[in-house]
């Protein structure tokens, strides 16, 4: 976030494990699980992530809706 300048509040964390969304959470991001990594879908749902999703597509969906 510091070197593109970017607003946390309009930046995502997409990742596949719970540190991903803490991570993100800690910097202001919104978050994004996605089910095609390393973490189990109880791992990252108990992070509570802004979109939780199982394919590619789905996430597309997801941020563009969110």
């Amino acid at each position: 976030l510091d070197e593109t300048g970017l607003p946390a509040a309009a930046t995502w964390m997409v990742g596949d494990r719970a540190q991903d969304m803490r991570g993100g959470r800690r910097n202001g991001t919104r978050t994004a699980g996605v089910l095609w990594g390393y973490g189990s879908v109880e791992e990252l749902a108990a992070e509570e992530p802004d979109l939780l999703v199982a394919a590619g597509p789905e996430l597309r969906t997801g941020l563009l809706r969110l």
